[in-house]
């Protein structure tokens, strides 16, 4: 906590917006063995103590997904909201402690560095822990500023499980914390989305209203 700023510097900025655009570079498998064409999105963050909630301004609809503990929930466009499955949950709330790192340790267990490893140009500290249904999570911190380079899990599936791995740059300070404002998404069949955020604010106004998961919307049978 204290490569990013402190507790008492996270305290006076517990709401921030961030906001810039996500690249989507697709995947590649055994039918898809090129990359579709890019595409780049409108993407925003909004937090908020340990709430935190991503908006991707689609062409047909906003995709939202909401961390906010039990009551956390995604929607698709114009689809009702749903709550997040417990792996889902848990992969959410490993994205909100990259901006409240103290809250790796209220849900990792059995934390201990393990070894180092080349992260790009760093040279990270590699600490493992599992959650209540994420294995294998890994945390790179770099070994000079202790700031997160990497965080890396399994989450289950019908099948198995499936790699992530998400890689944090461009850490930039805003009202006295350092925060990453880009971040790449590694998943399964070599997909890789790239969010960069070019405007980063403090805003403690945010409503708590907003991380309230939406009523779900009657169909009108007349």
């Amino acid at each position: 906590m204290n490569a990013i700023g402190g507790a008492q510097a996270l305290s006076r900025a517990s709401g921030r917006v961030l906001k810039g655009a996500v690249t989507n570079l697709a995947h590649l498998d055994e039918v898809h063995t090129e990359r579709a064409v890019t595409s780049v999105t409108p993407f925003e963050v909004y937090v908020k103590g340990n709430n935190r909630m991503t908006v991707q301004h689609n062409i047909n609809g906003d995709a939202v997904n909401t961390y906010a503990g039990a009551s956390s929930w995604l929607r698709a466009g114009n689809a009702d909201a749903r709550a997040l499955r417990a792996d889902e949950r848990e992969a959410a709330r490993m994205e909100q402690a990259v901006l409240n790192p103290a809250d790796f340790k209220a849900f990792l267990t059995g934390l201990r560095v393990v070894g180092q490893e080349k992260v790009g140009d760093h040279s990270a500290w590699i600490v493992e822990g599992k959650g209540q249904v994420l294995t294998d999570v890994k945390l790179y911190l770099d070994r000079d500023s202790g700031l997160l380079l990497s965080v890396a899990w399994q989450q289950p599936s019908y099948f198995c499980c499936h790699q992530f791995r998400i890689d944090y740059d461009n850490y930039k300070i805003v009202g006295g914390v350092r925060l990453p404002t880009k971040w790449t998404n590694n998943g399964p069949r070599e997909a890789i989305l790239v969010y960069d955020m070019d405007t980063v604010q403090v805003d403690n106004a945010i409503e708590d209203s907003r991380f309230t998961m939406p009523a779900r919307v009657t169909a009108n049978r007349n």
